[in-house]
């Protein structure tokens, strides 16, 4: 099992935990809709959270349930020529290195597209 994945079953763990909280008090038999916001810089792909939510979510409320994801597109700040816009991502074994389209620099800070945000619950209430 990869690192990544790793990472991604312990996200899809969270989002799982997460959606328990918001449905707790409320007589809910399934849950239909799951989708969530990934930041493109995040260390995690689309489909690495994909697979490790079906793993984990597999004997719970949840197991039904394909996950969606939307792509957060990212945007970065260049700390050495002050560009602000989409950052070049150059994918690393164990990690995302982001650059600076304008100067090739990878000191740069991050301002959109690392966050992991539950966007929509959809459910089956028990009767």
């Amino acid at each position: 099992m990869g690192a990544n994945l790793l990472h991604g079953i312990g996200l899809a763990l969270n989002i799982i935990e997460n959606v328990k909280k918001s449905l707790e008090g409320h007589r809910v038999k399934e849950v239909k809709e799951l989708e969530v916001e990934l930041g493109e810089f995040y260390y995690v792909s689309e489909k690495e959270l994909k697979d490790a939510f079906e793993i984990v979510a597999k004997d719970t409320i949840m197991g039904n349930v394909a996950l969606k994801v939307s792509i957060i597109r990212g945007r970065i700040r260049c700390i050495n020529c002050g560009y602000t816009g989409r950052g070049e991502i150059n994918n690393e074994p164990h990690a995302i290195q982001v650059t600076c389209p304008k100067c090739g620099e990878g000191l740069v800070e991050i301002l959109e597209g690392k966050e992991l945000k539950l966007k929509k619950i959809r459910v089956e209430i028990e009767d």
